[in-house]
C-alpha cells in the first residue's frame, strides 16, 4: 500500500487505523493526528458529501457490496480535492473494518470543466456565427444545423431535421453537386469548397460557397461536416462584371475607329479591333508576331520611337497623338 499512488486507509468503527503514506502527503495530516482518539474522520469530506458517505458505510456494515463513487474531501489547509472511492468491507484484528482506495481525481475533473467550457464556447460561436454551420450523416441527411441554416433557408427546424441536403439545391445544379461531394466520398478528400445556388422556403434563389469536411472514426466516414456562407451579392457583381465586359468587348470590336492594346513587355499589339485589322490588312497572327514599327509609315518613325523612349522613362505624355500608318 506504500507503493500505491492512491490514498488508502482503514476505518474501524469510525476511527481511522491505518492510512498510507499518500494519504499524508495529500490531506496534511500526521499519522499521529489520524489514529488519535478524537480525530473524526468526517473533517475530512466536504460537507455536501458526507451523506453519502455514512450511507455507503452503512450499507456496507449490513453487508451490502457498494459501488465506487465520487466524493469530494476537504484537506487541512481547506482545499478541497475531488475524488472517486473504492470501499470493501474486511476484517481487522478480528472485527470488521472497511478497506477503503481512493483517488485523487482533480486533474481528470479540470478537463472535464476545460472541455464543457470549450464545448459552451463552440456551442454559442456556432449558434451565433453569420455562416451556416451543419452536419448530415454519411448518406446526406441533416443531423445537425444552427439558427442561421433555419433563418437562410426560410425551412422550419423540423422540416430541415432527417432531411437530404440535396432538396434544397437549385434543381440546375442538383446532379452536378451530389457528382462533386460522391466523389469526395469516394476518394476520402478531408476537405473540399464548392459553390451552389438553394432555393428558399419563398422560392428565393440564394447562392452558398461551402466547404465541407469529412467525419471520420477509425477510418469509418460518419458524415459531412459544413460550413457554407451566402456568396449572392458577390455571384451578382461577378456576373454584371462579366456583363460590363462583355458591352465593353462588343463596343471596341465593331467601334468605327481603331483600338488597340499595347503589350510593352512583349513589345508587340493586342487586342486589335476589326476595324484595325481592316487597315491594315493582316491576319491576327502576323499582327500579334511583328513589331508594331512594322505597320507604322516611314515619316510616323521618328515619332512613334520617341513616345515608345519616353514611356519607358516614365515621362508624362499627352493623351493623343497622330501616327500614319502603312496602308
Amino acid at each position: 500500500s506504500e507503493q500505491s499512488p492512491n490514498m488508502i486507509f482503514i476505518n474501524k468503527k469510525g476511527k481511522v487505523v491505518y492510512v498510507n503514506s499518500v494519504c499524508k502527503e495529500i490531506m496534511g495530516y500526521t499519522r499521529e493526528e489520524y489514529y488519535s482518539s478524537d480525530f473524526n474522520f468526517l473533517c475530512l469530506i466536504e460537507p455536501e458529501s458526507v451523506d453519502g458517505v455514512r450511507s455507503a458505510f452503512k450499507r456496507h456494515m449490513e453487508g451490502k457490496e457498494v459501488e465506487p463513487y465520487e466524493y469530494t474531501l476537504v484537506n487541512k489547509k481547506g482545499e478541497r480535492i475531488p475524488a472517486i472511492i473504492t470501499t470493501k468491507l474486511m476484517n481487522y484484528e478480528g472485527e470488521k473494518a472497511i478497506l477503503g482506495i481512493v483517488t485523487d481525481i482533480s486533474e481528470r475533473k479540470q478537463m472535464e470543466q476545460a472541455l464543457r467550457e470549450s464545448e459552451e464556447s463552440y456551442r454559442y460561436l456556432v449558434e451565433h456565427a453569420n455562416d451556416i454551420i451543419y452536419k448530415t450523416d454519411e448518406t446526406g441527411h441533416f443531423t445537425f444545423f444552427n439558427p442561421i441554416a433555419v433563418k437562410t433557408t426560410e425551412y422550419p427546424a423540423e422540416y430541415l431535421l432527417g432531411r437530404h441536403f440535396l432538396d434544397l439545391i437549385h434543381p440546375d445544379y442538383r446532379k452536378d453537386t451530389e457528382k462533386f461531394y460522391m466523389s469526395q466520398f469516394k476518394e476520402r478528400l478531408p476537405s473540399t469548397y464548392h459553390e451552389f445556388p438553394i432555393i428558399t422556403k419563398s422560392g428565393k434563389e440564394i447562392w452558398l460557397g461551402q466547404r465541407v469536411q469529412l467525419i471520420l472514426e477509425n477510418g469509418r466516414i460518419l458524415g459531412f461536416h459544413a460550413v457554407a456562407r451566402d456568396i449572392t451579392e458577390r455571384r451578382r457583381m461577378e456576373e454584371a462584371l462579366r456583363e460590363s465586359e462583355e458591352r465593353y468587348r462588343q463596343l471596341v470590336k465593331h467601334a468605327p475607329s481603331a483600338i488597340f492594346e499595347f503589350d510593352f513587355d512583349r513589345q508587340r499589339l493586342v487586342a486589335l479591333n476589326d476595324i484595325l485589322y481592316q487597315n491594315l490588312g493582316y491576319t491576327k497572327g502576323e499582327i500579334e508576331a511583328s513589331d508594331p514599327i512594322n505597320f507604322v509609315a516611314e515619316e510616323s518613325e521618328k515619332l512613334y520611337l520617341d513616345r515608345l523612349g519616353k514611356m519607358f522613362a516614365g515621362e508624362e505624355l499627352p493623351d493623343t497623338v497622330e501616327y500614319k500608318l502603312r496602308g
